[in-house]
């Protein structure tokens, strides 16, 4: 069976005596043709036809996972879908390797999945409430082995920042106008993942600092790790920071081992 989207042009096709199946067309007026054909030769159509109004513009942001990262499983996802549908988002969902696994009611979604090892090839998607959906393609890798990955962490909002002014260094919470520095997140461009972390430093006193820093395991924990006896962090070793910088003088930027100054992105 095949459906005709208009004279000459087959737009879908399929083996058997059944379709069931959704075509993407633009705003217009279609005088569409389902025909089938069977195994003597012969063949019967049907005329439908219909006018395709102008639809809701929908889209979906995944800010966790990135692209192309990886990252451990359970697998956090972070979403959130937007329409001009004048009756919103209906709901927001996961599919992985062409099967959807969960969906929730409503415009976002905040989630852990649990993914086997090796490259995962997911989509997440939305459903609006006028008939529109939109996607967006998310793929990466699951490591092996019990390890924890950290990651996107440029989009955490649990990032600290400093002043530290020469030439004693001390570290300060208001130093303005002797040191200044700012920070931005979801940066889409300069940007490997379209989503990265800025910050900037000035100030009047030459050669001050500026400082950010994520309290990922202990107290203050971003990740929901508050480990109050030490019990996880003790037994914590080989370490791998991965991270990606760009900038317009990467000469004067600085980075030692417990932080990171200038501008850049966890992957």
């Amino acid at each position: 069976m095949g459906i005709y989207s208009a004279p000459f042009q087959l737009a879908y096709k399929v083996a058997g005596n059944s379709l069931n199946t959704n075509l993407n067309l633009a705003p217009g007026t279609y005088n569409t043709v389902v025909q089938e054909w069977d195994n003597c030769g012969s063949a019967a159509t049907r005329p439908v036809a219909f006018t395709v109004a102008a639809g809701a513009q929908s889209a979906v942001q995944v800010t966790s996972p990135v692209s192309n990262a990886t990252v451990s499983s359970p697998v956090h996802y972070v979403a959130s879908a937007t329409t001009t549908c004048s009756k919103g988002v209906g709901a927001i969902g996961i599919y992985v390797n062409d099967q959807l696994v969960t969906s929730v009611q409503g415009s976002s979604l905040d989630t852990n999945l649990g993914l086997s090892a090796g490259k995962q090839n997911t989509v997440v998607q939305s459903w609006d409430n006028c008939g529109g959906t939109a996607r967006s393609a998310v793929s990466f890798n699951v490591a092996s082995g019990n390890g924890k990955t950290f990651y996107a962490l440029q989009n955490n909002p649990n990032w600290n920042s400093y002043g530290e002014l020469a030439p004693a260094y001390n570290i300060c919470t208001n130093c303005s106008p002797q040191v200044t520095w700012g920070t931005q997140h979801r940066v889409a461009s300069p940007s490997l993942s379209g989503s990265t972390m800025a910050t900037g430093i000035g100030g009047t006193i030459a050669y001050s600092d500026a400082l950010w820093n994520n309290h990922l395991i202990g107290d203050f924990s971003s990740q929901g790790l508050p480990d109050p006896n030490q019990a996880l962090s003790s037994t914590l070793h080989n370490f791998t920071y991965d991270v990606y910088f760009y900038g317009a003088d990467l000469e004067a930027a600085q980075c030692d081992a417990f932080g990171v100054r200038g501008s850049g992105e966890n992957g």
